[in-house]
């Protein structure tokens, strides 16, 4: 029997419990060790985020397009992040089952783009600039990214000539707190000046990456939203002799023990570009406190016969090259804890010799991992396979970064593909499954359908001209709808341009606009406000 002096408190106790409880109830069950069977239910409401561009001259042409192969009901706005209390509504023309927009807007700070209703759920949108002379020159193809509390670069540099700048972007009403890391192949780097950066709502922070880790040829950044979210991206310019222009780092939005890098050139240029030489860095990031070791597996679609060669059929293989005496082979290649292992041209482009290809980077015990790949195309100069000397005239450099993307299930669309009498978009389609994919090709608006089979556990490229002809500088959406029960499929798309200048060079990894999301199913549980009490 209980005591008067304590039947309050108890009381008082019961009832905290018992709303506790009512709060706990609508968590899955999972957190403690039971299974959550989980419904899905539309996306009504989406904010992505487009990163700043330079001022526009005749020389410098930036271009935003949003689009969606779903066109129903919802609506689109758009606005500079610092001006994003009067945002501008977009009207998506209408093609039948999709839609898109070329955004006017001033590019000289982030563009936030927001969509509600089920529209929101298959939207996509990318800025993509073109410039044509002096240190920026080349193709600078950014994906627009939402805001998210963590975020990975891979295969940055702060080297001599290179200017990396990461760009923090708060689109919320609320502020943001930021901590950077880097992992260099030395190890853990997280400088005391770049932890606790604060972002007001609807503000903007630029941070060069050198403060945080300078001198380093390939590093991965981590940025982490300790309060709030951002979206961030990161710019590479590399200068020298031989300007290699201006890149984005794509965004890996977590690490993962298995990630795919689509749309990689091979050594050998089969584009539009010929007889560019294409040379390979391949960086591969541990965050985790334990050693791990990786495989590297190539997948190409092969080559067809020329009079010097026969035909070579596509396939997957993993190369058993070694890269040095401490990092093991490709087939066994070692990354440290908290570090990243940097594998370069002397090995890789003697792996991707032909046409290009898919990479697919798989930890041996599930450690999870970041990566990304660096191009850079040489025109007119590689007799001992080598970068452009100083002294060489007539020789250009593009550079190209790439990373890790999610392979793609359902209807998805891919903005502002280029084809024309100089330039062409190569589209590159990945399986890894046993069994054969299948999709359609097709424009927005809807043009001529292209059925492409997949071979089970290969790869096929489509050429843009194959869609759409050379249309020119036209906006070009492409929607990929792959068919029902149809595996993953991992893509990413490669434009090069030949000009009077050398090549150009870009690249985006093609990723899905999400139309649904995860609701757990949940159950009452009187435990739960007693774990949370302990906690």
């Amino acid at each position: 029997m209980v005591s008067s002096r304590f039947a309050a408190p108890i009381a008082a106790g019961v009832s905290l419990v018992l709303v506790m409880g009512a709060a706990g109830a609508t968590r899955p069950k999972a957190a403690h060790g039971g299974s959550a069977h989980t419904a899905t239910g539309a996306v009504l409401g989406r904010t992505i985020v487009c990163p700043d561009a330079p001022a526009q001259t005749d020389d410098v042409k930036t271009r935003t397009v949003v689009a969606t192969g779903h066109l129903v009901a919802g609506s689109v706005t758009v606005a500079p992040v610092t001006k994003y209390k009067a945002p501008t509504a977009v009207t998506l023309a209408s093609t039948g089952t999709g839609g898109y927009a070329d955004v006017t807007q001033p590019v000289d700070e982030p563009l936030v783009v927001t969509a509600s209703g089920e529209l929101a759920g298959g939207l996509v949108a990318s800025r993509l600039t073109r410039v044509a002379t002096g240190d920026r020159r080349g193709y600078a193809w950014d994906r627009c990214t939402a805001p998210v509390t963590d975020a990975w670069f891979t295969g940055v540099s702060t080297g001599a000539g290179v200017t990396s700048t990461l760009t923090l972007t708060n689109a919320d009403d609320t502020p943001a707190d930021v901590d950077i890391r880097a992992l260099t192949v030395d190890g853990d780097v997280a400088p005391s000046l770049t932890r606790g950066i604060q972002l007001a709502p609807h503000t903007v922070h630029k941070e060069p990456l050198a403060n945080l880790a300078p001198d380093q040829d390939s590093l991965a950044v981590e940025v982490v939203a300790t309060r709030g979210r951002v979206a961030s991206s990161i710019d590479e310019l590399r200068r020298g002799a031989h300007p290699q222009g201006v890149d984005p780092v794509p965004e890996q939005t977590q690490a993962a023990s298995t990630l795919v890098i689509a749309g990689v050139p091979g050594s050998a240029d089969h584009t539009i570009a010929s007889p560019s030489t294409y040379h390979h860095t391949l960086t591969i990031g541990n965050p985790t406190d334990r050693d791990t070791t990786v495989s590297v597996e190539v997948t190409d679609a092969g080559q067809d016969a020329t009079d010097e060669k026969p035909a070579q059929p596509g396939g997957r293989f993993v190369p058993s090259t070694a890269v040095n005496d401490t990092a093991g082979t490709l087939a066994e290649l070692l990354v440290p804890a908290k570090s990243v292992t940097v594998v370069g041209p002397k090995i890789l482009d003697q792996v991707l010799n032909g046409s290009p290809v898919t990479l697919r980077i798989k930890s041996d015990d599930g450690t999870p991992l970041v990566a990304g790949a660096l191009v850079q195309g040489v025109e007119k100069y590689s007799p001992d396979q080598q970068l452009c000397p100083a002294d060489a005239v007539g020789c250009y450099v593009e550079t190209l970064h790439l990373g890790a993307g999610p392979g793609i299930v359902g209807p998805t669309v891919l903005t502002d593909m280029r084809a024309g009498k100089h330039l062409d978009t190569v589209l590159t389609l990945t399986t890894f499954a046993n069994r054969p994919a299948h999709v359609t090709l097709d424009t927005v608006p809807p043009g001529t359908e292209i059925p492409v089979d997949i071979p089970a556990g290969q790869e096929v490229q489509v050429p843009l001209h194959r869609i759409v002809g050379h249309p020119g500088d036209a906006p070009q959406v492409v929607q990929i709808v792959p068919d029902s029960g149809s595996p993953p499929i991992f893509a990413a798309a490669f434009v090069a341009e030949l000009g009077s200048n050398g090549p150009i060079l870009g690249g985006i990894p093609v990723t899905a606009g999400a139309s649904s999301v995860g609701l757990p199913v949940v159950q009452s549980d009187i435990t739960i406000p007693l774990v949370d009490a302990r906690r």
